[in-house]
């Protein structure tokens, strides 16, 4: 049986001067690379940034768009921490395993003119969406919209960014170096 597990995570963005967080999904392999410019990731998150095409919202925001790409587990310095919630099987390479994931994440709805719901929330859905798979992903914890469980990511989060952006030496070098929180459910 293989020991080195490709890995799911939570991964918490930090919003520059902004309050709270950006929250996507990560898979990773367990051995990540220290070079920057390979992208040995995957990343899932909605997104509603301005850039060319992009439609406007009766709110006059951008809409909600669903972004699955290859990243560097590092992300240009926003990433600040990362909860794990899944380990996945090595025989199966990883980019198998992000595009069965991608088909998953792809049908968690978006919601437009709604300021309510944001990349949080559209996390919390994913979440749901993939346990809802059991197998490998029934590790992933039952996350509620204002629960117990959010309010640990939120407060991990808080703590991974004062030790990220406001610890006394450098910046962490590869993914691997960010403050971890394991929050698998275990399987009975």
């Amino acid at each position: 049986m293989p020991r080195n597990k490709h890995r799911l995570y939570i991964a918490l963005h930090h919003r520059n001067s902004k309050p709270g967080f950006h929250f996507a999904l990560m898979l990773s392999p367990k051995q990540e690379t220290r070079d920057t410019s390979v992208h040995d990731c995957h990343i899932y998150h909605s997104i509603n940034t301005i850039q060319s095409g992009v439609k406007f919202n009766l709110n006059g925001m951008p809409e909600w768009r669903y972004e699955h790409k290859a990243v560097n587990g590092l992300r240009e310095g926003t990433v600040i921490g990362r909860v794990l919630i899944a380990k996945l099987p090595a025989h199966e390479p990883l980019v198998m395993q992000a595009e069965h994931i991608h088909t998953i994440l792809a049908q968690v709805p978006l919601v437009q003119n709604d300021t309510q719901w944001d990349c949080r929330v559209w996390m919390i859905e994913a979440l749901a969406a993939l346990r809802a798979k059991g197998g490998d992903f029934g590790t992933i914890p039952e996350v509620i919209n204002g629960g117990q469980m959010e309010g640990e990511i939120k407060a991990f989060g808080d703590m991974a960014k004062d030790t990220v952006l406001k610890g006394p030496g450098p910046l962490p070098g590869c993914a691997s170096d960010l403050p971890h929180l394991d929050m698998r459910v275990r399987k009975k």
